[in-house]
């Protein structure tokens, strides 16, 4: 099992709620190399479609700084089931709706990379609605196919969360 958190609040509930077997790792570009790279190169990019190609032929890293275990551990290659909550901003009101244009799609991009290279047979992914499903498409490649489901947040149990439906995407390999 693992995690991924850039926030270190939240790196720290997740160290007293998860198993101290699960790996925690900081930022999901260390899939690439230096992170600050993978991201300069990709903003770099002068098109969506430039983007999506940049992030399939970056070089997979399969080992990351773990903060669980103070080393470098093997990014899990044995999930059949990975849940991702890739950042809402580019595509919700608060961050102006600037999608595929936003600060953080190589995020999303880096989730789809690492789902392909560790075979993951299937995926939740959660955003806010105005999330395209094109681009999950985009990321996580053909092998997917992908099923759009509004959810009511306290069906979920985040009762007193601030939106009113979380949109789950369910990926599953053909």
């Amino acid at each position: 099992m693992e995690s991924e958190e850039i926030d270190d609040a939240m790196r720290a509930s997740l160290s007293v709620n998860l198993p101290t077997s699960t790996c925690q790792f900081k930022n999901i570009l260390e899939i690439w190399g230096d992170p600050h790279e993978a991201s300069t190169l990709i903003k770099g990019a002068e098109s969506y479609e430039e983007k999506v190609s940049l992030s399939k032929q970056l070089a997979f890293h399969p080992q990351c700084w773990c903060f669980a275990h103070n080393r470098f551990c093997d990014v899990d290659s044995t999930s059949d089931v990975r849940a991702q909550g890739i950042p809402c901003v580019d595509w919700s009101q608060a961050g102006l709706g600037l999608g595929v244009n936003g600060p953080l799609l190589e995020t999303a991009l880096a989730a789809g990379a690492k789902a392909q290279e560790t075979r993951t047979t299937m995926v939740i992914l959660e955003n806010v609605r105005n999330f395209k499903q094109h681009v999950a498409e985009d990321a996580y490649g053909e092998s997917f196919d992908w099923q759009r489901e509004l959810v009511d947040p306290a069906d979920v149990g985040f009762e007193f969360t601030a939106r009113q439906r979380i949109d789950f995407l369910f990926g599953n390999k053909f």
